[in-house]
C-alpha cells in the first residue's frame, strides 16, 4: 500500500568521549553513545556528562567528588 505525503524525519546523534592521560598523551578510556529524537540537546548533552563522569568514576579513573570531602 502507498501513502502519498506522508513521511518521517528521525534525528539520530552519536555522542564520543575520549579519556587521556595528560603527561602521556595516551587513551585511557573511550565511549560512545547513539540517541534517536531526543527532546532537547541541552538535556542530552547534560544528561550524557553525567554519566560520563559517574562511569569514569565507578572506574577509579578520577577520584569522585564524594571521596574528597
Amino acid at each position: 500500500m502507498y501513502s502519498s505525503g506522508y513521511y518521517d524525519i528521525n534525528k539520530t546523534y552519536f555522542l564520543e568521549t575520549n579519556f587521556y592521560d595528560a603527561e602521556s598523551e595516551k587513551l585511557v578510556w573511550s565511549a560512545q553513545s547513539k540517541t534517536v529524537n531526543p527532546i532537547s540537546l541541552e538535556d542530552l548533552t547534560q544528561d550524557f556528562s553525567k554519566k560520563i563522569i559517574n562511569r569514569i568514576e565507578d572506574q577509579n579513573l578520577i577520584e569522585s567528588e564524594n571521596k574528597k570531602q
